[in-house]
C-alpha cells in the first residue's frame, strides 16, 4: 500500500491485514509504503522502495488516489494539487516502476497498470465548462497557477478536476496503444455516496450544498451555476451506489482474467450506477474539437515535461525506438497573466 503516512493509512493497513489473516493468508508481506503523490521527490523514493521490496516484479499497480476541491495552493513542485495528484503523481509512479511490471508481465505471463477515473472526466467535453477549448488542454499540466482556470469559482475547480481524470483515461489509452506487455486499464466507480452521516447518506448532494456555499461566500460569479449543480444532485440522489458497489469496477479491472487492455470498467457508458461492465475506454475520448491521438499526443508530451524525464518502455515498443531515460530541465515557473472567470 502507497499512502500518505496518516492515522487513516495506518487504519486500512490494519484492516488489510486484519482480512488477510481471518482467510489465513500471510500477512507479513502487507506492508506500506510512505508516497505524497503531491511531491515527486517522494514518489521516487517510493518507487525506489518498490524496486527493492518488489524484486520479482509487479502484478498489478492500482493507481486509486482521486482528490477534489483542494486549496488553491501549489504543490512543493508548483503543480495544481488536484493535477498533480491525480494524474502527474500516478504518470510519474507508473513510469519508475515500469521495469518491474514488464517483470512480473514476462515471468508470469501477465501484469497491469489501474487508472481510476470518474464521470467528472467527460466535463472537458462541456462548453459550460470549457468553451470551445475541449479535451486535454496544456496549460492544466504546467507549474503556473495561473493558467489552471479561476482559483476560487465553481467553473474553476470543476475545470481542474475534469482535465485530471480525463487525463486518467487518456493515460490509460496511451499505455495501451503504445505497447501490449503490460495491460492498461481504468475503471469508474459510478456516482457514489460518500461520507454518510448518521441520520442520512448525504453523499454528492452534501457536496453540492458545500460548493453552493463556497461559491456565495466568495462571490463566485458562477454562483447560479452551482446552486443548479446543488439541485440537480438533490434530485438525482437516489440513484447513486453505496462505496462497496463504487468499488466494483476498479476491482473488476484489478482482478478479472477477462479484463482487456484499453478497456474501462464500472456502470455502462459513465453511468450514475448499474452493474459493472467492460467497454472500450475510447468511448470515452474524443469529439469534434480534439482527436483522440491529439488528447494522446498532448497529455503524454506535457506529462514528460511535467516529471522532467522520459517515460521508456523497455520492451515491445510499438511506435518510437526504444531509448534510455533522459533527464529534461525544470520547467520555468510561467508569468501571471489575465484570466476569464467562465472560460479559463
Amino acid at each position: 500500500m502507497l499512502n500518505r503516512p496518516s492515522k487513516r493509512a495506518d487504519d486500512a493497513l490494519a484492516e488489510v491485514r486484519r482480512v488477510a489473516k481471518k482467510y489465513k493468508n500471510d500477512v507479513q508481506n502487507i506492508s506500506l509504503v510512505p508516497c505524497d503523490l503531491q511531491e515527486f521527490q517522494s514518489v521516487r523514493t517510493a518507487a525506489a522502495a518498490l524496486h527493492h521490496k518488489c524484486k520479482d516484479g509487479i502484478d498489478v499497480l492500482c493507481n486509486n488516489s482521486g482528490v477534489v476541491e483542494l486549496p488553491n495552493v501549489p504543490t512543493t513542485d508548483g503543480f495544481a494539487g488536484e493535477i498533480q495528484a491525480n494524474h502527474l503523481g500516478h504518470f510519474l509512479l507508473t513510469a519508475e516502476v515500469w521495469p518491474l511490471l514488464e517483470r512480473a508481465a514476462q515471468a508470469r505471463g501477465e501484469s497491469r497498470v489501474v487508472n481510476h477515473t470518474s464521470s467528472a472526466s467527460q466535463l472537458v467535453w462541456m462548453p459550460l465548462f470549457h468553451g470551445l477549448r475541449q479535451g486535454v488542454q496544456t496549460r492544466f499540466f504546467e507549474n503556473d497557477m495561473n493558467n489552471v482556470g479561476h482559483p476560487t469559482s465553481f467553473i474553476g475547480r470543476a475545470q481542474r478536476c475534469s482535465e485530471s481524470k480525463y487525463a486518467n483515461v487518456v493515460f490509460t489509452h496511451a499505455l495501451a496503444s503504445k505497447q501490449s506487455i503490460v495491460k492498461s486499464l481504468c475503471a469508474h466507480p459510478g456516482v457514489v455516496v460518500a461520507n454518510p452521516v448518521p441520520d442520512q447518506s448525504r453523499g454528492c448532494a452534501f457536496r453540492a450544498q458545500t460548493v453552493g456555499d463556497h461559491a456565495r461566500a466568495h462571490s463566485d460569479p458562477t454562483t447560479h451555476i452551482s446552486t443548479i449543480f446543488m439541485a440537480g444532485c438533490v434530485i438525482l440522489e437516489p440513484t447513486q451506489q453505496n462505496t462497496e458497489d463504487g468499488a466494483m469496477g476498479i476491482l473488476a479491472a484489478c482482478l478479472l482474467p477477462e479484463a482487456k487492455s484499453g478497456e474501462i470498467w464500472g456502470p455502462a457508458g459513465f453511468g450514475r450506477a448499474g452493474p459493472v461492465v467492460g467497454e472500450e475506454i475510447t468511448s470515452g475520448m474524443g469529439c469534434l474539437t480534439q482527436s483522440r491521438d491529439e488528447s494522446v499526443t498532448r497529455l503524454w508530451e506535457a506529462s514528460e515535461a511535467a516529471i522532467g524525464t522520459d517515460f521508456v518502455f523497455l520492451s515491445d515498443v510499438r511506435d518510437g525506438d526504444i531509448s534510455t531515460p533522459q533527464k529534461r530541465p525544470s520547467l520555468p515557473r510561467v508569468g501571471s497573466r489575465a484570466f476569464s472567470p467562465l472560460w479559463d
